[in-house]
């Protein structure tokens, strides 16, 4: 299992030409937004995850930012056109060797990995948990002892609108579970969308 080698159909590009005639130039070619559903759907489908598992992807793939994709342009009869869209070395390689290994990894293994990928290092009070998911948690059982203020509203905004659209997607947040009641450990963003399209549940991973 691996990244795709060109995101041309897969991620949002733009860019500036000076005529649409046989000698037309492209300039300022860029992603200008990262398609995290449809950059998931292409990989997801190549194995047999279980659930975490594919939460831990979406988590990966959500490393992505629009500035780790280049643009490629390459001439045609018609001027300059847009060959392909290739991803940042180092980013593809690191993402590459998770996914090699995701599908032999045990969950719990898989959880940590990400973390570690995504934070660089493990909260003691994760370390060597097992990890499970649960459907339908209640969000008003979900407390979070950081800042809201913090949020990005964009990030916000764009989770909102996947759980509209793809509601079967709609990513999971990571907890720890004490008698019926979940602490918050990944998900932030996640959880301020569902309230914000007013759910009142949510999938969470948890131990």
């Amino acid at each position: 299992m691996k990244l795709p080698d060109d995101f041309h159909y897969l991620v949002e590009i733009d860019y500036c030409v000076n005529d649409y005639c046989r000698c037309q130039v492209i300039t300022d070619a860029r992603c200008t937004n990262p398609n995290y559903y449809n950059l998931y759907s292409s990989v997801v489908g190549k194995c047999k995850l279980s659930p975490i598992k594919k939460y831990v992807l979406d988590r990966v793939i959500r490393s992505l930012n629009a500035e780790d994709f280049v643009v490629n342009i390459r001439g045609g009869y018609y001027g300059e056109e847009i060959d392909s869209v290739t991803l940042n070395e180092e980013k593809r390689d690191k993402i590459n060797a998770i996914l090699a290994d995701l599908e032999q990894m045990d969950d719990n293994k898989a959880v940590e990995t990400s973390l570690i990928f995504e934070y660089g290092y493990l909260l003691d009070s994760v370390v060597g948990k097992k990890w499970r998911i649960e459907k339908n948690v209640p969000i008003d059982n979900i407390t979070f002892g950081g800042n809201y203020e913090k949020i990005n509203r964009n990030t916000t905004k764009a989770y909102a609108i996947e759980m509209v659209d793809n509601n079967e997607y709609g990513p999971a947040v990571l907890c720890l579970e004490q008698s019926g009641k979940f602490r918050l450990i990944d998900g932030r963003h996640r959880l301020a969308a569902a309230r914000e399209i007013g759910r009142t549940t949510i999938s969470v991973v948890c131990a």
